[in-house]
C-alpha cells in the first residue's frame, strides 16, 4: 500500500511554503535582469527592421532614377482627342505630326435574307455552308436543313471559332420572319466573312449582303473600305484596325472618329513628369528614412526618453553615408548639372530634402541628357546611393548581420534563462530535502520531549499538578 506524506506535519512548518520563497528570491532578480536584457534586444531587432524596411522603399524609389529609360519616355498629346489619341515610347522621335483621319475601320457584317420563322436552309445531300475569316474556315453540314436559330447556334458553337472569329446573331422582322446578322470579331478587309455555299444552295440566290455603312450612310460596296485610312504627315495610310502603331515609329495611334479635312496635331515630347515624379518620391522617401533615423537615434535631456539605438555606430556610420551621396559632385568641372542642388533638390537645417519641380523641369528642357548623367549616368547619384543601400540590404550584408547578432543575444538570453530554471529545480529539490529531513528530526524531538515528560511526571515524588 502507498504511503501517504505531507511535509511539515513533525515540525508544524508550512515546507512548501518556505521553500517556494527561498526559490523565488534566488531566482527572480535573475528572471528579471534577462527579461529586462531580452525586451532591450527585441526592441532593437524590431527598431533594425524598421530601419532595413526603410532602406529597402528608398532603394525601390532609386530604380526609377537610375535607369536611362526614365529619361527616355515620351507623351504623345493631340488636340482632336475625339479623332485621335496616342502613346509613345523611348523610340519616338519628339517633334510634331499632322495627322487626318478620314475612314475608320468597321468590322464586316453580312447579313441573310429574312426567313419565315421556323423555315429551314438546306435539307438535301451534300448541302452545307463554309465559313472563312481571315485564314480560318469551317463547314456548317446543312444537308438535314435548319432554322435561322439552329444556323446561329452551329456557328457560334463550332470549335474552329472558339476565339471567336465571328458572331451571328438572329433578328426578328416584321410579319414574323428572322434574318440572321454575321459580324467579324476583328476589323478590317482582311478580317471579312466569307461564305462558299455547297450542294443545293447557292449565295447569289440567297442574297447573302454586306450590310455596313460607310461615314456619308450609304451601305459599303468595296470591302476594302473596311480598313481605316488617314493621312500622315502628307502620306496616305490605310489599316485593318483603328490602333496603329506601325505608322510612326514608337507611336501607337488610337483612332477615335473620322472627319476628311480636320488635321489632328500629334505632338511627342519628352515625358518631364516621370522624371520629376521619380524625383519627389526619391525625396520623400528619404525623408521618411531621415524621421525613422531620428526618432530611433534621439535623445531628450529633460525627460531622459532616448531613441532605442541612441549611439549606434551602425546608424551614426549609414548616415554620414547618406549626406555623402546625397551631396556628391558628379561628372567633370565642364559638366553644367554636377549636384542635387543644381536640379532643385535641395537639403534643409535638420537634414531633410525638397524638391524645386519648376527648377527640374527647366533642367529637363534645357539639357535632358546632362539630366540623365547626373543621376543615371557612371558614378551618378542615383546609381552611387543605390550602391551605397545594397552594401546594406543585401543578404549577408550590414543589417543581415546586425539583425543576426540581435538575434544571437536573444538566443543567448534564451540559454540562460534554461539554465536557471534548471539551477532553480536543483535548489528547490535540495532545500525540499534539507526541510524535510529538519522537519522528520523536530517531530522526533518533539516526540522524545513529550516521552521524557511523561516518564519523569511518573517518577515518584515528582510534582504533578494533575494527581489530586
Amino acid at each position: 500500500m502507498a504511503s501517504i506524506t505531507a511535509s511539515g506535519l513533525g515540525s508544524g512548518l508550512d515546507i512548501n511554503g518556505l521553500v517556494s520563497q527561498l526559490v523565488a528570491a534566488e531566482g527572480q532578480p535573475v528572471a528579471q535582469r534577462l527579461g529586462l536584457k531580452e525586451a532591450g534586444y527585441q526592441a532593437k531587432l524590431s527598431a533594425v527592421g524598421t530601419l532595413k524596411g526603410a532602406l529597402s522603399d528608398l532603394q525601390s524609389k532609386l530604380s526609377a532614377l537610375k535607369a536611362t529609360t526614365t529619361f527616355e519616355k515620351r507623351t504623345a498629346s493631340s488636340d482632336h482627342k475625339d479623332l485621335l489619341t496616342a502613346t509613345a515610347t523611348a523610340s519616338a522621335a519628339r517633334g510634331q505630326y499632322a495627322i487626318e483621319v478620314t475612314r475608320l475601320a468597321q468590322a464586316h457584317k453580312l447579313a441573310f435574307p429574312s426567313l419565315p420563322a421556323g423555315e429551314t436552309l438546306g435539307g438535301s445531300a451534300g448541302d452545307s455552308v463554309t465559313v472563312t475569316v481571315g485564314t480560318t474556315s469551317f463547314t456548317v453540314d446543312l444537308s438535314s436543313g435548319m432554322t435561322v436559330g439552329q444556323l446561329r447556334d452551329a456557328i457560334n458553337g463550332a470549335t474552329e471559332n472558339a476565339d471567336p472569329l465571328l458572331t451571328a446573331a438572329v433578328v426578328s422582322t416584321d410579319g414574323g420572319g428572322e434574318g440572321l446578322v454575321l459580324t467579324s470579331a476583328a476589323t478590317g478587309y482582311e478580317n471579312r466573312i466569307q461564305l462558299v455555299f455547297g450542294g443545293t444552295l447557292n449565295g447569289e440566290e440567297l442574297g447573302t449582303s454586306t450590310v455596313n455603312r460607310g461615314a456619308d450612310g450609304a451601305l459599303v460596296t468595296d470591302l476594302t473600305q473596311l480598313d481605316a485610312s488617314l493621312i500622315v504627315e502628307g502620306y496616305a495610310v490605310t489599316r485593318s484596325g483603328n490602333t496603329i502603331d506601325d505608322v510612326i515609329e514608337g507611336v501607337t495611334l488610337k483612332l477615335n472618329g473620322a472627319e476628311a479635312g480636320t488635321h489632328v496635331t500629334l505632338g511627342v515630347a519628352l515625358d518631364r513628369s516621370a522624371v520629376t515624379g521619380a524625383a519627389q518620391q526619391l525625396v520623400t522617401s528619404y525623408n521618411s528614412l531621415l524621421q525613422i533615423m531620428q526618432s530611433q537615434t534621439h535623445f531628450d535631456a529633460e525627460t531622459g526618453d532616448a531613441g532605442v539605438l541612441l549611439g549606434d555606430a551602425t546608424l551614426r556610420t549609414l548616415g554620414s553615408a547618406l549626406r555623402r551621396e546625397m551631396g556628391a559632385v558628379v561628372g567633370d568641372a565642364k559638366a553644367s548639372l554636377r549636384m542635387l542642388t543644381d536640379v532643385g533638390i535641395t537639403s534643409a537645417t535638420d537634414g531633410t530634402l525638397s524638391l524645386d519641380t519648376g527648377r527640374l523641369d527647366a533642367a529637363l528642357a534645357a539639357d535632358p541628357n546632362a539630366v540623365t548623367r547626373l543621376f543615371a549616368g557612371e558614378g551618378g547619384v542615383a546609381v552611387r546611393l543605390d550602391g551605397l543601400l545594397q552594401s546594406y540590404l543585401q543578404t549577408g550584408g550590414i543589417m543581415d548581420t546586425r539583425s543576426s547578432g540581435l538575434q544571437a543575444s536573444i538566443a543567448d538570453i534564451n540559454d540562460q534563462r534554461e539554465a536557471l530554471e534548471t539551477r532553480m529545480a536543483a535548489l528547490e529539490a535540495r532545500y525540499r530535502s534539507q526541510f524535510t529531513a529538519l522537519d522528520a528530526l523536530v517531530g522526533q524531538l518533539s516526540a522524545t520531549s513529550t516521552y521524557l515528560s511523561q516518564q519523569l511526571a511518573a517518577l515518584p515524588g515528582a510534582y504533578n499538578p494533575d494527581r489530586t
